[in-house]
């Protein structure tokens, strides 16, 4: 498989988070978030490394692209249902949970090597948009590592907890 990451030389791992009034934010030391990323590198490079742990989240913009899929259906888990204020109301959404299921982390890591087969990508922190929009989803404090895997066409957000990705959803077009 191939799969190919820019290097800047201004590393954005490094940059600051721009924090939007109202959101509870705690930036991690610069060692934690190169480590977060050097394990979403080595998972989207080889199916002998894992970051997934075997309780995680689906956000309900990735569960969209994967509950129909019979692999999904098989894999268990259960429903999880966020209210989303929007400037017409609140947005109802649905994701998805997995509890000691290390058959649906690996089958998540696989769909997300697939995802990106053959892109560049960067790993950086989230931008001031997305940060807003995964403060409106989550329902706890952000905490670091929370990284991005930007293809420029596709952006998957990851909060790690624990050296384990915990929270995973597609922000693609959020920009």
């Amino acid at each position: 498989m191939l799969l190919t990451v820019s290097v800047c030389a201004d590393d954005p791992l490094d940059a600051p988070v721009p924090v939007p009034p109202g959101i509870t934010y705690t930036a991690a030391p610069a060692e934690v978030n190169h480590q977060a990323a050097e394990r979403l590198r080595q998972m989207l490079a080889s199916r002998t490394a894992h970051c997934v742990g075997d309780v995680f989240m689906c956000g309900p913009f990735l569960w969209r692209q994967l509950k129909d899929d019979p692999a999904w259906m098989r894999a268990g888990g259960f429903g999880t249902h966020v209210l989303v204020p929007t400037t017409q109301g609140q947005l109802a959404l649905a994701g998805h949970g997995f509890q000691n299921s290390n058959k649906a982390a690996h089958l998540l890591e696989d769909w997300l090597r697939s995802q990106l087969r053959g892109e560049t990508f960067q790993i950086r922190k989230l931008n001031g948009k997305e940060l807003a929009a995964l403060w409106a989803i989550l329902s706890y404090d952000i905490e670091e590592p929370v990284l991005v895997v930007d293809s420029g066409p596709r952006q998957f957000i990851f909060h790690f907890v624990h050296d384990e990705v915990f929270y995973i959803d597609d922000f693609t077009g959020l920009r």
